[in-house]
């Protein structure tokens, strides 16, 4: 893997450095903006803290506990109230929190056991 100088300096295909997740299927449950956001935070684990493969955060968590934050779960969200969710409530594994794609009561036993948090997010600029 590049070290994070040389990345600034030209572009990254961050598929080939094996820091992106796997493709997922969302199912009927509008929760695209849900994975946007965890798969982000996944490849981010595995960029900044060089895990490969990288985690599987749980996108379900997202979809059943973030609304509070603006989203309605399989009716649609936002990714930036995901990250702004996941700031205050750190995300479990999705092994820990299973994605059903379906909106459901949130699971508070689980999510004060999160491993995975942020601490900020930016937007990027379109084809940045």
């Amino acid at each position: 893997m590049q070290n994070l100088g040389d990345m600034r300096a030209g572009s990254v295909n961050w598929v080939s450095e094996g820091v992106t997740p796997p493709v997922q299927n969302q199912g009927s449950c509008g929760s695209c903006w849900a994975f946007s956001a965890s798969e982000a935070i996944d490849s981010a684990y595995g960029v900044y803290k060089k895990l490969n493969p990288v985690p599987l955060v749980s996108v379900q968590q997202l979809v059943s506990c973030s609304s509070a934050f603006g989203n309605e779960g399989c009716n649609g969200g936002w990714m930036s109230s995901a990250f702004e969710y996941v700031m205050k409530n750190p995300l479990n594994s999705n092994s820990a929190y299973r994605y059903t794609g379906k909106d459901s009561k949130c699971d508070f036993n689980l999510t004060n056991n999160g491993t995975y948090g942020i601490r900020s997010y930016v937007n990027v600029t379109e084809n940045d």
